[in-house]
């Protein structure tokens, strides 16, 4: 079954964003959960559905229309309700700010694993960003970002640590372009 969930969201997010995001937070977030002794099942396929209201819809509220999505697909391959409900709740508050808090070790290892994905692939933040936005808007923002990421959602020892050397080497390049402008 997870091999049909793999298929389907590799589909729906297309080659960029299941190479640079997608597949890495799962790596990351199943890295984690040995780690930590989490439910690798539920980590998994949160971490390989937990975007998809943002491939589908956009990223306004994507961790709500995304767990509606998932609950959709779960419910398709007949996966049990606590299963559901605990991909859902991963899902739901794998954005941490405003929304709902992570508070269980599957779902922290999930915002902990989609930040740390962010830290690979910073060339991405540039390409991706929109023509018209002045390069010095998009700096601030690509830092912004990459520091939320470190402060807010690396909240596990490991993912640091994991971390610490391509969050240094960001922060480096990120100064020095900024020194530029």
């Amino acid at each position: 079954m997870i091999k049909k969930i793999e298929e389907i969201v590799k589909k729906q997010a297309g080659e960029s964003d299941w190479n640079y995001h997608i597949a890495p937070v799962r790596k990351y977030a199943l890295r984690l959960a040995t780690k930590y002794g989490a439910n690798k099942q539920v980590v998994g396929i949160a971490a390989l559905l937990h975007d998809i209201g943002r491939i589908k819809y956009g990223p306004k509220n994507h961790e709500e229309t995304g767990a509606e999505e998932a609950k959709k697909i779960l419910i398709k391959y007949k996966y049990n309700q606590k299963i559901i409900d605990d991909v859902l709740y991963c899902i739901r508050s794998h954005k941490g700010a405003d929304g709902v808090q992570p508070k269980t070790i599957e779902a922290e290892i999930l915002i902990n694993a989609d930040a740390m994905a962010h830290f690979n692939v910073l060339p991405l933040f540039f390409y991706d960003r929109d023509a018209n936005v002045p390069f010095a808007e998009r700096i601030a923002w690509v830092e912004k970002k990459i520091t939320n990421g470190w402060k807010r959602k690396l909240t596990l020892k490991e993912s640091r640590k994991m971390t610490q050397e391509k969050y240094q080497a960001i922060k480096l390049i990120l100064k020095s372009i900024k020194d530029l402008v």
